[in-house]
């Protein structure tokens, strides 16, 4: 079974978390985006994000072992760039 991991940029520096994605309103009814992470073994903390920004973990890892998210950008050295997407429950470029 594989890991649903999400990534996005942070509202508070720009600068990419992972962790698990949650959204949720608060006392007032305004919408959150958050993503959970572990700071350390023993402590969570969450980041506000910019939801335009958020993706997913595909579960494959490239030739380096770098995970690979959707909305990447795949070079296999074609004319054009292929970006990784969910089509019809797959992921394709």
């Amino acid at each position: 079974m594989r890991e649903i991991l999400f990534k996005a940029k942070r509202k508070d520096n720009g600068k990419w978390v992972e962790g698990y994605y949650q959204k949720r309103y608060d006392l007032l009814g305004n919408e959150e985006h958050l993503i959970f992470h572990a700071d350390s073994y023993t402590v969570w903390e969450y980041a506000e994000i910019d939801p335009e920004t958020l993706c997913q973990f595909t579960g494959f890892y490239d030739k380096n072992g770098k995970k690979i998210w959707e909305n990447d950008i795949c070079d296999r050295k074609e004319k054009y760039p292929e970006v990784v997407e969910m089509t019809d429950g797959d992921w394709t470029l």
